[in-house]
């Protein structure tokens, strides 16, 4: 079976792609199709990519990989709608009172775009540094404290019935989840709400072991009702070890990492990329569950025994 049916109908087992991968390589297509139930574009969504100036959209990238999803039968997740870079050059210039209006505009028009498309939006990623306080970007020194909050209304209004997600790195540092929690509470103070938070997982493998420690940060998020996605997973090596260990070890990784998913309650399990063949930063050794050959790795059939369970 695959892994999507083995993952029923309650539960995300997804990977990312670019709609480059997908147009340029039948294989990316294929594993995509056969094995996952969701679909998570790395970059079509983003402001960068939509707009190439004031009130100048171009969704054709973003339709593109909407039309192959829904083509599909695959789930999306969209984001990232406010991220700490690529912010375009000309945002950039721009005073306070038109950074806001052109954030508003950008966010409103892609939720409403997609509203029968994307159900999950990543609306914020990466603002909060590991010290608890907001990192800085030209979103949080030009529109103030409230920026976040500003960012989550705009979707929540675009789209009312969306799951709004805020996705950060770096759990495991109790300042950083003191701050999202303290943003939850302003959140739904001002009638606005959040309702996930996506936890990214770029880790080698000795990195791996500081995640089983998040139980309990879990366990707390599940009791604020909120939904939780392990959204961008890549378990990786240092490629100076030998690959018959490593392959081994990654496995382990992989299935105490979706184990621990499971136990707590994470709807979704995304890596950030489907095959070896495709990685996202060049020290990122192997990290995902097909090689370079898009061939099952010993760290698949860990995914899918844990799922068989």
């Amino acid at each position: 079976m695959a892994l999507k049916d083995l993952a029923g109908d309650d539960f995300y087992i997804g990977g990312a792609a670019t709609n480059w991968q997908l147009d340029s390589d039948e294989q990316v297509r294929q594993t995509l199709v056969e094995e996952f139930n969701l679909l998570a574009p790395q970059n079509e969504f983003k402001i960068k990519s939509v707009m190439r100036g004031r009130d100048d959209f171009n969704y054709d990238r973003a339709d593109k990989i909407v039309d192959f999803a829904r083509n599909n039968s695959l789930a999306l997740r969209g984001g990232n709608l406010m991220w700490r870079l690529e912010i375009p050059h000309w945002v950039a210039a721009l005073s306070t009172e038109s950074t806001r209006s052109v954030l508003e505009d950008y966010i409103t028009e892609t939720v409403k775009r997609y509203e029968d498309s994307v159900e999950v939006w990543d609306v914020a990623s990466e603002m909060i540094n590991a010290s608890g306080g907001l990192v800085k970007t030209h979103w949080s020194q030009n529109l103030g404290s409230d920026f976040l909050l500003d960012a989550f209304r705009f979707a929540r209004q675009a789209n009312p019935y969306a799951r709004l997600f805020y996705s950060d790195y770096g759990w495991h540092n109790e300042s950083k989840q003191r701050a999202f929690l303290q943003l939850v509470e302003e959140l739904d103070s001002a009638g606005v709400g959040i309702d996930g938070v996506a936890i990214q997982m770029h880790h080698n493998l000795q990195g791996t072991l500081r995640l089983l420690w998040l139980e309990p940060f879990l366990k707390q998020l599940k009791g604020l009702g909120l939904e939780v996605h392990f959204s961008e997973v890549t378990l990786w090596a240092d490629h100076r070890l030998p690959w018959e260990l490593v392959k081994e070890v990654q496995a382990q990784a992989y299935r105490r990492l979706l184990s621990l998913a499971l136990k707590c309650d994470v709807k979704c399990f995304c890596t950030w990329g489907v095959s070896d063949k495709y990685v996202w930063r060049n020290k990122e050794n192997r990290p995902f569950l097909f090689d370079a050959k898009f061939q099952k790795k010993p760290a698949y059939f860990a995914v899918e025994d844990v799922l068989r369970e």
